[in-house]
């Protein structure tokens, strides 16, 4: 069995997010969209459109890919990998 996938579509960029990556930072906006008590979830829909900016979501699909996101005020952020013990999606 195949794990349940979802599309984020960012201005024509294409994400793909397992349903435990959603989940597991959850309460959030995917498992409201994808889960909640909407007409999308009602109708199995799996992909959502949003008119962001995609560079800065990469930064939110490696969060939800376990990924620690450390933000530093002179530079770009950077990623590091999750320490054990950590509360960070894996």
């Amino acid at each position: 069995m195949s794990a349940l996938k979802y599309t984020i579509v960012i201005n024509d960029q294409r994400f793909t997010l397992l349903r435990d990556q959603i989940i597991c930072d959850a309460p959030n906006y995917f498992t409201a969209f994808f889960e909640g008590p909407f007409q999308e979830t009602s109708e199995g829909v799996r992909e959502m459109t949003l008119y962001r900016d995609p560079y800065l979501f990469k930064f939110v699909h490696m969060y939800l890919s376990g990924y620690e996101i450390l933000l530093q005020a002179t530079t770009s952020p950077v990623t590091s990998r999750k320490r054990a013990g950590s509360k960070i999606c894996s």
